[in-house]
């Protein structure tokens, strides 16, 4: 592609991006990764030990001891007259949410482990877009006039399939989530969104990767990450 091809594409991308964040302003959503939640997890298991620990100690309040002649203003509630049960409800609470928090951690790991079967170390450390030089083109998917994501095209490349590209793009959706969508040194990787989908398929110059994704912050995300690929170098930067 040339230099005005991709300055056309860059400004319809911005265009489209422009306009997708000309409603309401709505924040990004960061889904948890899986290290968060093994963090939330143990943080529930240290919550259902002191209300463990709490139960064994606690003793009802003297007033609510006394037969008659209480002051009307000193309410006996239930949590106070009989802490021990209030307390373990809470710490099976706890507990339970703590399971949950864990069996989510496995399964993100777990969906990671499949996707990635397979895929060399580079491909999976390595965005398949920070490969701009195998980059034809990049267009945004309008879809009811609005922009629901980008397709970004390889040149045909030896060795690249329409398969073998679909695994490293679904082993990097899988990596994200287990991350949290927050990967450095991938900033104009349009995969690291929450929630975003890729279909590869093969075109009549090369493989087209469609990137969608499912809500507003994250649509409008994929589009400036997908336009940054084809941004075009400052000329003193092309010395």
């Amino acid at each position: 592609m040339g230099s005005r091809d991709r300055r056309g594409a860059l400004a319809s991308l911005v265009a489209v991006a422009m306009a997708a964040c000309s409603g309401a302003p709505t924040a990004p959503s960061h889904a948890m990764s899986a290290r968060q939640l093994d963090r939330a997890a143990a943080g529930q298991e240290a919550e259902a030990s002191q209300h463990v620990a709490a139960a064994r100690a606690e003793t009802q309040p003297e007033h609510c001891l006394v037969v008659g002649g209480s002051d009307p203003s000193d309410v006996c509630w239930t949590s106070m007259t009989h802490p021990t049960e209030q307390n373990l409800r809470e710490a099976s609470d706890h507990r339970r949410q703590a399971a949950a928090e864990r069996a989510a951690s496995q399964a993100l790991r777990d969906v990671e482990g499949r996707a990635c079967v397979g895929v060399r170390d580079h491909d999976r450390d390595i965005s398949p877009f920070a490969h701009r030089e195998d980059i034809a083109r990049v267009t945004p998917v309008l879809e009811g006039g609005h922009a629901a994501g980008a397709t970004i095209v390889f040149r045909a490349v030896p060795g690249m399939t329409v398969a073998g590209l679909q695994r490293i793009v679904d082993c990097h959706i899988a990596r994200n989530d287990v991350a949290g969508h927050r990967m450095a040194g991938m900033s104009d990787c349009p995969l690291v969104p929450a929630g975003v989908t890729a279909h590869v398929e093969s075109t009549a110059d090369g493989i087209a990767v469609t990137v969608r994704a499912g809500t507003e912050a994250a649509r409008e995300d994929v589009l400036r990450r997908a336009a940054r690929l084809v941004e075009v170098p400052a000329p003193s930067a092309m010395r």
